[in-house]
């Protein structure tokens, strides 16, 4: 086991920038989460740690060595990809005990650590099989089989999920955060699903454009997102916002709801727009139209089972709302939502 710094790390194809001055500092066991929206360099971060991409500028430690600049083999990680990239031709137990035998470890080493790879990972009664005969889960789980063997120092995670359907994914993802507890190895993860993120990480870096936006637990990103674009990208469904206007000499408001009648603005009030968030869960529907709530027409209605979804036009906004289900209002139902005033958030950007 070992923690993982990248300073300062710049990475640039040709005149093209797309990762700029990273910095991130992981601990030894932890299991971190790098999520963001695609092209914005989660990929390419977590493969220049494996030494499958170049540095531009900055360094990578691992432990207290820097390896910046050693080949993959010298490095000590394991990585799983979104493919799979299991042997047709072997079997399973072939395929998870290949690394071991490039290493050149002996047979009775070998069996011992596929034996154990295989029974943490539920493939003991597929070790004969072959790749075509296994489902799309468990060929993920010979991979990640393949990477246990190793006993890296680090583990890392390339969207691994992507490929499976929605029910196994929600599987596979117990089955690697059980991985993590039993082994307690540093991992590394990389996706686009922010769902993912929440479930899986001790710690989550959010990515933007190449450049690192927050740095935090599931937790401290849901409830104290530092701009607007974490706010929307952690959480679903995604987190209203709202520019706010000047109201004539009455401070700012959203739509047709005065902010200071929910509480006293600061003076002078900001130069910059000033954003307000809410969550859909954190506004209230009220039978009457008050100074503290919006207006609205509902346009959609999405029943989720265990709570509806509804879309409301407010003015030049659509306003997100969770309400009971199944629901009473309909499309074209006139609606007033009052945000619990406790739970706004303001940005700046």
């Amino acid at each position: 086991m070992a923690n993982v710094q990248f300073n300062s790390i710049f990475k640039r194809y040709g005149q093209v920038e797309v990762l700029s001055d990273v910095g991130i500092d992981i601990k030894d066991g932890e299991f971190v989460v790098l999520v963001g929206p695609s092209g914005c360099g989660k990929s390419t971060l977590l493969r220049m740690l494996a030494g499958l991409e170049t540095v531009t500028a900055g360094t990578i430690a691992i432990g207290q060595r820097d390896v910046t600049h050693l080949p993959p083999r010298e490095r000590d990680v394991a990585m799983v990809f979104q493919n799979y990239a299991l042997y047709p031709h072997m079997t399973v137990a072939d395929n998870i005990a290949f690394p071991l035998r490039m290493m050149g470890f002996a047979k009775s080493h070998i069996r011992d650590q596929v034996t154990r790879a295989a029974e943490m990972l539920g493939l003991m009664p597929y070790l004969a099989r072959f790749p075509r005969e296994l489902s799309g889960g468990q060929r993920q789980r010979v991979a990640m089989g393949r990477a246990v063997v190793r006993e890296p120092d680090v583990f890392l995670f390339d969207e691994p999920l992507s490929n499976l359907d929605a029910s196994l994914r929600v599987k596979m993802r117990g089955e690697i955060k059980q991985m993590h507890q039993r082994l307690g190895t540093t991992m590394i993860y990389v996706t686009h699903d922010q769902v993912e993120a929440m479930t899986l990480g001790d710690r989550i870096v959010v990515l933007r454009s190449g450049r690192v936006e927050q740095i935090g637990t599931p937790l401290e990103l849901y409830n104290k997102p530092v701009n607007s674009f974490v706010a929307q990208f952690i959480g679903s469904p995604a987190m209203n916002i709202f520019e706010a206007r000047p109201a004539a000499d009455r401070g700012l408001a959203i739509e047709d709801m005065l902010l200071t009648d929910l509480f006293p603005l600061p003076h002078p009030l900001p130069e910059n727009p000033l954003l307000v968030g809410i969550r859909p869960h954190d506004i209230e529907l009220t039978p009457a139209k008050t100074s503290d709530a919006l207006s609205g027409v509902v346009v959609l209605v999405e029943e989720m089972g265990n709570m509806s979804l509804l879309t409301v036009q407010s003015g030049s906004s659509y306003v997100q709302v969770e309400a009971p289900s199944p629901s009473s209002l309909a499309t074209g139902a006139p609606v007033f939502m009052r945000p619990m005033k406790e739970k706004l958030h303001f940005f700046t950007e």
